[in-house]
C-alpha cells in the first residue's frame, strides 16, 4: 500500500482577515502531497475503498477497533478515488472536493486535505458527534458522470487518539517538539533529523489527532483560532511513568490537529526508544517512541519575545465582583511585524453569576501593540462584540489590553488589565492567569 510521504506546511492563524502560511515547517504530518499527476478521468472506473481502508491518519488503526472521533484526521485508501489527478488543499477552510472527489460520511461531505487516485486524507465532520457507526463513501465527478464507491462501515467513538510519527505509519518516533525551541525530538541514527533528545524535567509538545470535542466553538474544516481544551481528560505515560499534562487541546492554526503539552517526569527512563502513550477514558493511543536524556540538552530560554510566536493564555477577568474564565491568544503577523491579540470568556460558567441579569459574553480582538520589558499593550480594537444574557448584541467600539508575562515558558504567571467600551457601557477589570502554550 503506497503511503503519502510529504507534509502540509504549518498554518498559523493571526487573527486577521487571511490565513498566513508559515514557511518554516513545524512538523511532518501525512496531510498533503505536493506532487501533481497529469491527466484526468483516467479510465473513469468506479471508486472502491480497500477492505479496512479507512484508518486514523496518525495511528493507522482501523475504526473497527477504536472508532473515529468527530474532528479526527483520517485516511481513505482504495482505487480510482479521484478523476485521475492529485490535489492538495491550498487554504482553509478546507474544501469538500479535490481532484473531482468528495468523501461522504453518512452523506455529509468531509473537509479534504489531500486527494489522489489511491489515497484521500480528510477530517471526520465535527457535526456527526454522537453516532455509534457511520458509512463512508467516495464520490467522484468525471466526464462520464458521477461515480460513487460502495460504502465502508466504520465505528464512531467520542475519542480515537492517534499520535503522528516520523515514519507516518503510527509506529516509531512520535511527532514531538521541545517546547523551549520548537525543535524536533529525534533519536540517534535517523537521516531525516539530527540527534536531539529531550531532558528530564523539560516540556514537550506531542502532536495528535482524534482527541474529541473541545470547549469553545469548533467547525469542520476550519483552523483552530485559539487554545481550545479537550472536554476529556488526557493521561500521558512516558516509559510507564505518568507525566504532568499542562495542556490538551486543539493546536492553534491547524485543522483537526491536537497538541498535548507535558513535562517529562524526573524519574522517566532514559534512552532513544522510550515508550509514550496517551489515554482518554479507556481508549489508548498507538505507542510511539521518544528519545530522553538524563539532563536537559538545550540552553535556557533567551530573553522574552513575542516575535514569531503565538502565546496562549488562560485565566480570569474580574469585573463587578465576578470572575470570568477567559482565554486569549497573542501572535505576530509575519509580514508586517505587527502583533495582535484575541480574548473572550467563552468558557464562562453561568453558575458564577448570583444575579443572571449581570451575565454576559464578550469577544474582542486587538492590534497596534507596544512593548515595555515583558509587558505588551494593545490600544486599538480590531473586532469585537458584547452580548448581555438578557439583551441585544452590542458592538465593542474601543478598548485597551495590557498583559505582563513573567517568562516565555508554559506555566508562566500572567497579569494585566482589560477595558472595552460599547456605545452603552464600559467594562474594565484586572486579568490574572498563566501561559498554557507557546507555538
Amino acid at each position: 500500500m503506497r503511503r503519502n510521504r510529504e507534509s502540509l506546511a504549518a498554518v498559523r492563524y493571526a487573527r486577521t482577515a487571511q490565513v498566513i502560511w508559515h514557511t518554516k515547517p513545524l512538523l511532518m504530518l501525512p496531510l498533503a502531497l505536493v506532487l501533481t499527476l497529469g491527466g484526468s478521468d483516467v479510465l473513469a472506473q468506479t471508486p472502491r475503498i480497500n477492505p479496512f481502508g479507512v484508518v486514523n491518519a496518525a495511528s493507522y488503526v482501523h475504526p473497527a477497533f477504536l472508532g473515529l472521533a468527530p474532528g479526527v484526521i483520517f485516511s481513505v485508501f482504495g482505487t480510482s478515488l479521484t478523476n485521475g489527478s492529485t490535489a492538495s488543499a491550498a487554504s482553509v477552510p478546507l474544501p469538500i472536493r479535490l481532484a473531482g472527489a468528495r468523501v461522504l460520511v453518512n452523506g455529509v461531505p468531509a473537509p479534504l486535505f489531500f486527494a489522489s487516485p489511491n489515497q484521500i486524507n480528510a477530517q471526520f465532520p465535527v457535526e456527526l458527534a454522537g453516532l455509534t457507526f457511520a458509512l463512508v463513501q467516495v464520490e467522484v465527478q468525471t466526464s462520464l458522470g458521477t461515480l460513487t464507491s460502495p460504502s465502508e462501515r466504520v465505528g464512531v467513538s467520542s475519542v480515537s487518539p492517534g499520535v503522528f510519527t516520523f515514519n507516518q505509519n503510527g509506529q516509531g518516533p512520535g511527532a514531538i517538539l521541545k517546547n523551549s525551541d520548537a525543535s524536533r525530538v529525534c533519536p540517534q541514527g535517523r537521516t531525516d533529523c539530527s540527534t536531539n533528545r529531550v531532558g528530564r524535567g523539560e516540556i514537550i509538545q506531542v502532536y495528535m489527532t482524534g482527541l474529541g470535542m473541545v470547549q469553545g466553538l469548533w467547525r469542520s474544516g476550519e483552523a483552530a483560532t485559539g487554545s481550545f481544551h479537550t472536554t476529556n481528560t488526557a493521561t500521558l505515560r512516558i516509559g510507564g511513568v505518568n507525566a504532568d499534562v499542562l495542556y490538551s487541546g486543539l493546536a492553534p492554526g491547524f485543522v483537526g490537529l491536537y497538541q498535548v503539552n507535558a513535562k517529562i517526569p524526573d524519574n522517566a527512563p532514559v534512552g532513544d526508544n522510550i515508550t509514550l502513550t496517551l489515554t482518554m477514558g479507556f481508549i489508548q493511543s498507538n505507542t510511539v517512541m521518544i528519545a530522553i536524556a538524563s539532563t536537559p540538552t538545550v540552553t535556557p530560554p533567551q530573553p522574552f519575545s513575542f516575535v514569531g510566536k503565538t502565546i496562549a493564555i488562560e485565566g480570569n477577568f474580574s469585573h463587578g465582583g465576578i470572575d470570568h474564565a477567559i482565554g486569549t491568544s497573542l501572535s505576530a503577523v509575519l509580514f508586517s511585524g505587527e502583533h495582535v491579540a484575541y480574548i473572550d470568556n467563552s468558557r464562562m460558567n453561568l453558575l458564577s453569576f448570583p444575579d443572571l441579569t449581570k451575565a454576559f459574553h464578550f469577544a474582542v480582538g486587538f492590534r497596534e501593540s507596544r512593548f515595555v520589558g515583558n509587558t505588551i499593550s494593545f490600544t486599538r480594537v480590531d473586532l469585537g462584540g458584547y452580548l448581555p444574557l438578557f439583551g441585544n448584541n452590542e458592538a465593542i467600539v474601543s478598548g485597551e489590553l495590557t498583559v505582563t508575562i513573567d517568562s516565555d515558558t508554559v506555566g508562566a504567571r500572567v497579569t494585566g488589565r482589560l477595558k472595552f467600551s460599547t456605545l452603552q457601557r464600559t467594562i474594565e477589570g484586572p486579568i490574572t492567569g498563566a501561559v498554557t502554550g507557546i507555538f
